[in-house]
Formats: C-alpha cells, structure tokens, sequence
C-alpha cells in the first residue's frame, strides 16, 4: 500500500529550518547579544561554547576575489500602484501613510532611511528596524547600529556620506523578521528610493533584505555573500547582517572581505588604520 502524506513533516521541517536560518543571520531581534563583540569590528573574541558556529563558505569567500565582473541579475520591483515620487520627502511620507501590509497597524512611526541622499557611493540596505529606530527615526540606532557605524568608518566613510535604509521601514511589536510578503509589499518603496539616489552600488545586509530584493525566499547569503549582483541596475555586494555579525564574530572577516571588494569596486582603499583592523569604537 502506498503510503501518503510522507513528505509533509519533510517539508515542514525543511520550512523550519529555512526561517530559522533567517532569523540566525539576519539576527534575532529578542535574542541576547554579547556586549564584548560590539567592541570593535574585528576584534573575534572566543566563540562561545553554547553558541552555534555558522557554517562560512570559504570557497565563496575566495571565489568574490577573483569575480568582480560576475554580476548576477536581482528582480527589480515594479512601482507601487500609484504615481512614482518625485523626492526621498514624498517617498518617505508615502511610506508613514502605507497600509500595504500588517505592520502598519502596530508603528508609532516609520523608518524611510538617511544618509547622503544624491549620489553616495554606497547604499546599505537591512531587513527591518528596531525599537530603538522607530524611536529615534533613524535606521541602525541600536547595537547593531553601532557596528554597522564601525563597518562604515573602517571603510573611510561617515554615515552621513552613505545612505542607510531597510527593505521594509516597520517594526512590529515584537521586532520579529518579516515576511517575504511583507518584504514584497514595501520592496516598491525602496525600489523607488533607489531610483531617486542613484548609489554607485548597494551593500545588502543579511538573508531577508537580499531575499526581499531577488524574491528568492530560499537565498541564503553565507552561499553568496561576495560575489557581485545586480538591482536597478546597480552593483549590489551582498553581506551579513551586523546583528549576524554580533551573533557570531568570526563572521566579522568574512564580511571584510566582502566590503573590501566594495572598495576595489569604487576605487578606493581601507584607511592605513583599518587595513588589518577597523579602528574600535
């Protein structure tokens, strides 16, 4: 007799473990961080015993040095349903009126992005801010915040001289990650956004955000993280989120080396102080 329904716990499982390989990299919101990673971008202290190690792919690592014109094609968003924005302003205040998706019922306010708003060289791109963003309006207001400054200013750049934003620009309550539907309801929002700045190219930071940008839910960034994409086409240059990266520091090279290629890619170096380490906080 032929047994049914067999593969249903497969795929539940393999459902699981896809979001909850989501939640690890691009970093839990409620789960607990250690202080001591945020010391300094770099700076690996010893992986816990109780943490789990990821599983860094050092053949993709090597393989982003040697493939800077491997530019894959990421789907471009179509614009929402209405007219497209002719300013960031408008954008943003169409985003603090969207009711595209759930997470509108639970913001206080909403988080469009800030930054070098014409022509920066760089575009970061995360999954979804944090309470500490909603409060401040700001993205990246947090701890992860502070070590994505750190990343930043190892680069040779400020934060105002970069643009800052997430693929979705709602926190919800419980600052879970957002769905992919959520990520495709706000993706025309930032698909606009990107279209008004015009970056020389985009850092995306973590599974969700390069997820949201590719609608590919079954991308994973440890697979291509390194290797040149595409989006509007612009260069994009995926990487870990920072709250990966607090997670599990010895990530921290890996994402190095990821925005090391970014500077090549601009023509520019590391500052003489960040060429080994990235200058603590």
């Amino acid at each position: 007799m032929e047994k049914k329904g067999l593969n249903l716990p497969q795929d539940i499982i393999a459902d699981l473990a896809s979001f909850l390989e989501t939640e690890i990299q691009a970093g839990r919101r409620l789960a607990p961080l250690d202080g001591e990673a945020v010391a300094c971008f770099l700076s690996i202290p010893e992986t816990p015993k109780h943490a789990q190690k990821p599983q860094h792919h050092e053949r993709t690592a090597s393989k982003s040095a040697s493939s800077n014109t491997t530019i894959q094609p990421i789907v471009a968003s179509d614009t929402s349903g209405s007219p497209p924005k002719k300013t960031l302003k408008e954008v943003a205040q169409a985003v603090a009126d969207c009711e595209c998706c759930e997470r509108f019922k639970a913001r206080t306010q909403s988080v469009p992005g800030s930054g070098k708003s014409t022509q920066p060289d760089i575009l970061f791109i995360g999954d979804a801010p944090e309470s500490e963003d909603e409060a401040s309006g700001q993205p990246f207001s947090g701890k992860a915040g502070e070590l994505l400054t750190n990343m930043i200013r190892a680069m040779g750049y400020n934060r105002d001289e970069v643009f800052i934003t997430h693929i979705v620009k709602c926190r919800t309550a419980d600052n879970r990650q957002p769905t992919h539907a959520e990520v495709m309801a706000c993706l025309p929002w930032l698909a606009q956004q990107v279209r008004l700045i015009q970056p020389a190219c985009i850092v995306v930071l973590g599974d969700a955000a390069l997820r949201g940008l590719e609608n590919n839910p079954q991308l994973d960034v440890n697979n291509v993280h390194g290797i040149w994409r595409k989006f509007e086409n612009i260069p994009v240059m995926p990487t870990f989120h920072p709250e990966y990266l607090l997670r599990f520091p010895t990530a921290k090279r890996h994402a190095w080396e990821d925005l090391k290629t970014v500077l090549t890619h601009l023509g520019r170096t590391p500052p003489k102080t960040a060429k080994q380490k990235p200058p603590k906080t």
